[in-house]
């Protein structure tokens, strides 16, 4: 076993001798490979070198034989040019002379026509310096006439500021006699009933009847009333509206021209009657009498009939109404409704227009419209009745998408503008195209110019009548 090892060992260094021997064989043979190499490289590139020097002068020989043809094409080009631009201004002179020579003429033609035209300039001068003398003499005359008249048309208007106080005056006092006639004469006759109340035993049931009659006997009980019953009829239809408040109905008189007639001959006597028809309710107003309140609400009419009353049929006075029932309420429930729009720019009068139109008020403080506001006209066209739904939508930009939208569903648009404002007048076109563009069909369009009474204050201020008229007959606006 040792022996074994020992011999494995020997063989272990010997191979490792052998080992170094090859590595130091290898060793000098990669040396010499390396400088052979190095040698041969040196030697490649070198060889290289000369052949790349070789073909980089026989390129730059021939780069230089072709920049000496074409330095040689360049100044036979050069000169050619400069031969071409010689004979080219030589050319130039020669139609520039003529062309200036024109011109001299022409100018010279041109400054005696300016001459002339100076002249009559001029003579036209001196002529409207003249005309324009006798204008300002004409202004001046008319200036001082207008100051004449505006003294003049001041005190007339005075005198018409005095004359409708007294007017009004004369009015009210006018109305109180009317008043005070009609209490007296419902008074009297009130009185009358309630002496025939107490004078008769019996009383009917009906209504009691009181007849006045100018041809009567003269020991008629009732002739002392006659003059009274005649001169009520001739004042029944005074005119003056009674107001409400003191219990009066608003009912039209159909038979209030006994006087007129009465009045055609004076000297003829008139062969009738006067009945009046007394109800249940004047009964009990004419006991209340004494309350201090005197309260008149006619059930009965009054009537003319000849000389016997009893004999023929009594026609009414006043048109019958019944409670709660309107003039034409009949027909009004099937009149058809149509919807128009209020448009325009803000602050140019829409609501106190729309206000005046359908309410007959006109309110100076009335607030800036925000959003939507709607009224009702009633019409009467054509004899049918007609519903007028009027919708005043604000002017601010903001609130234009809602009126947009009703301007989709309207039978017909009212677009306002200020007269006294340019810029409400030059916008019209604008409201104009958004009523085109949000409506699927053309409705009808009518242009209205507000607060033309300012206008009338100041005579050159703001937009006139013709330049709206002109704008309404635009035929792409469409405008009624």
């Amino acid at each position: 076993m040792s022996y074994d090892f020992r011999a494995q060992r020997l063989n272990t260094e010997k191979l490792e001798s052998i080992l170094k021997r090859t590595e130091e064989t290898t060793a000098l043979q990669m040396a010499e490979l390396e400088e052979d190499l190095q040698r041969h490289l040196v030697k490649v590139e070198s060889q290289i070198r000369e052949e790349e020097q070789q073909r980089l002068e026989a390129a730059i020989q021939e780069m230089q034989r072709r920049h000496q043809n074409d330095i040689s094409d360049l100044q036979s080009r050069i000169t050619r040019l400069t031969k071409q631009k010689d004979e080219q201004k030589a050319q130039e002179s020669r139609e520039e002379s003529t062309k200036l020579k024109k011109q001299i003429y022409d100018l010279s033609e041109e400054n005696a026509d300016l001459k002339r035209t100076l002249l009559e300039t001029q003579t036209n001068i001196s002529l409207l310096q003249t005309d324009l003398d006798r204008l300002k003499n004409d202004f001046a005359d008319q200036n001082a006439q207008h100051e004449r008249e505006k003294l003049l048309l001041k005190t007339i208007i005075e005198e018409s500021t005095g004359y409708s106080n007294q007017i009004q005056l004369l009015n009210e006092a006018n109305k109180s006699l009317y008043d005070s006639n009609d209490s007296m004469r419902f008074a009297l006759t009130n009185i009358e009933n309630e002496k025939k109340r107490h004078s008769s035993p019996n009383p009917p049931k009906e209504a009691p009847v009181i007849t006045y009659s100018r041809f009567a006997a003269e020991d008629d009980p009732y002739n002392k009333y006659s003059d009274v019953a005649s001169w009520a009829n001739r004042c029944k239809d005074s005119g003056v509206s009674l107001p409400r408040s003191l219990g009066y109905s608003d009912i039209d008189c159909s038979a209030s021209d006994f006087g007129s007639e009465q009045s055609h001959s004076s000297d003829e006597p008139w062969e009738g009657s006067v009945s009046y028809i007394n109800s249940e309710t004047e009964t009990m107003e004419a006991r209340s009498e004494v309350d201090g309140r005197i309260k008149w609400t006619p059930s009965r009419p009054v009537s003319r009939s000849g000389s016997t009353a009893s004999s023929k049929r009594r026609l009414p006075a006043f048109t019958p109404k019944k409670e709660g029932l309107t003039i034409g309420e009949g027909s009004q429930s099937s009149s058809p409704i149509y919807r128009l729009v209020l448009a325009g720019d803000a602050g140019s009068g829409k609501s106190s227009f729309l206000l005046r139109l359908c309410l007959n008020e006109f309110r100076g403080d009335i607030p800036t419209t925000l959003g939507v506001d709607f009224q009702m006209k009633k019409l009467l066209v054509d004899g049918d009745y007609t519903t007028l739904q009027i919708w005043d939508t604000a002017g601010q930009e903001r609130f234009r998408s809602i009126a947009k939208s009703y301007f989709r569903k309207a039978h017909g648009v009212l677009l306002m503008y200020d007269v006294t404002s340019e810029a409400s007048f030059l916008n019209v076109r604008q409201w104009i195209d958004e009523i085109k563009s949000s409506c699927d069909k053309a409705i009808p369009l009518m242009l209205i110019g507000n607060k033309t009474d300012l206008r009338r204050e100041e005579n050159e201020f703001g937009i006139q009548t013709a330049i709206g008229e002109k704008l309404a007959m635009v035929p792409i606006l469409s405008i009624i």
